[in-house]
């Protein structure tokens, strides 16, 4: 019983020992926009980064590099950084799920539970089939 707790111990300490989290909010310029830039998400574990983009576009001009942030006070500014906000508590979430599912925590697992790619989906023939099956007498 003592080697059980122990792995079990091992086991654990081994999954939050690897999932040190990383987020940081990039920018891209675009080439067809002189002035514009690209906003994505960073998720980075362990040195391994993943990057999606949040489908959200600023002026270079209202960009903060330092705090990777949009600066400034109109309408636009204040609710990308509050969307940035609510981003990045997301990310910390499917980070907190993953390590409660005692699985492997990697960058591109964080990014597919954010995003909600990582359940397979039932499809209408899967529950045909399993209704087929559980009518099925014995």
């Amino acid at each position: 019983m003592f080697f059980i707790i122990l792995f079990t111990n091992l086991k654990l300490c081994n999954i939050l020992e690897n999932s040190r989290l990383s987020v940081v909010f990039v920018i891209r310029k675009l080439t067809s926009k002189i002035d514009t830039i690209k906003i994505y998400a960073s998720v980075t574990v362990d040195g391994k980064r993943a990057e999606f983009n949040l489908n959200r576009e600023l002026s270079v001009s209202l960009w903060d590099e330092k705090r990777k942030r949009g600066k400034g006070f109109s309408k636009y500014v204040i609710s990308l950084n509050k969307y940035l906000d609510q981003v990045f508590t997301r990310l910390h979430e499917a980070h907190r799920q993953l390590l409660q599912e005692e699985v492997d925590i990697t960058s591109a697992g964080i990014k597919a539970r954010y995003l909600g790619e990582d359940k397979k989906c039932k499809t209408l023939l899967d529950l045909i089939t399993y209704l087929t099956l559980l009518c099925i007498p014995c």
